[in-house]
């Protein structure tokens, strides 16, 4: 059974299971809590009073440059209760002329089930893409390597990252940040990215965008850490398209949290790990 309650700060709450979710429609409908038996995947605000939680922006980033548009990432979205979750709907960005809608739901196994869709309400097209963008703890990230660049790699800095059985792996590694920020721009494919901290898997699934779909000096998928590596931003990119005047574009994504079993070593040096990753993937997908 799913729960919903709507606390005094107007936050809302899902509830299945062991698994709960928390979303901010003031703060731009930003996610700000999932949790998995009271167990925490996401920076909270009392960590970084400003990179917290999930969040959505448009992509490329040179459309809006920094910061993010504050109607889209920062200001009130109205609030639409619907079957087993809500929809969140910003207001226009004077920028971009983009109206972001948000659908969350929560599925009987205490999966994310999200859509995401930018409508344009400006008076001219458009070009941009959604970028997804998750704010963790270190850990071990990882995700299926696409050899194909992105324009973008000729930026990556980040440490401590290596390739192997075509998995691109990140261990973080706080002693190796030296106060100065760092960045990778890859390519995925098999359209999933895995997160493990504290004998937790945080699994995201979502459309594979290929290279010549990627938004211009940007990545399918990017991880930053800040300079004083207190967290890192999980990012995933859609498809760059060609948004006329009231033309909307969707990404769909799910979510999972979840413990991993005590008897595999998530690490790549075990096979059985990464089995039963894309067992999970396989059956999310098929859903």
């Amino acid at each position: 059974m799913t729960v919903y309650t709507q606390s005094e700060d107007q936050t809302i709450t899902i509830y299945r299971g062991q698994h709960k979710l928390i979303v901010d429609p003031i703060r731009g409908a930003r996610i700000l809590s999932y949790q998995y038996n009271n167990q925490e995947l996401l920076i909270q605000p009392e960590e970084h009073s400003e990179f917290y939680g999930s969040t959505l922006w448009p992509s490329p980033q040179s459309v809006w440059n920094w910061p993010p548009p504050k109607a889209l990432d920062k200001m009130p979205y109205t609030t639409q209760k619907i079957s087993n979750g809500y929809i969140f709907t910003s207001e226009k960005d004077s920028i971009t002329g983009l109206i972001f809608e948000k659908k969350v739901k929560l599925d009987e196994k205490g999966a994310v089930l999200l859509t995401y869709k930018a409508y344009n309400r400006g008076k001219t097209s458009i070009k941009t893409a959604l970028w997804e963008v998750n704010r963790v703890k270190g850990g071990l990230t990882f995700f299926p390597f696409d050899t194909e660049k992105p324009e973008a790699d000729s930026l990556s800095n980040l440490t401590s990252v290596k390739l192997e059985n075509d998995v691109l792996w990140y261990r973080f590694n706080k002693n190796l940040v030296n106060n100065k920020a760092q960045k990778l721009f890859a390519n995925g494919k098999e359209g999933w990215l895995a997160h493990i901290e504290n004998g937790m898997c945080f699994l995201k699934i979502f459309d594979d965008v290929k290279k010549n779909e990627i938004p211009p000096q940007q990545g399918e998928i990017e991880l930053y850490v800040n300079d004083k590596a207190t967290y890192i931003e999980i990012e995933n990119h859609s498809s760059y398209v060609l948004l006329s005047s009231e033309d909307s574009h969707s990404y769909q994504m799910q979510w999972y949290y979840l413990p991993v079993p005590k008897h595999l070593d998530s690490d790549n040096t075990d096979p059985e790990f990464m089995k039963w990753i894309k067992s999970i993937v396989k059956n999310m997908k098929d859903k």
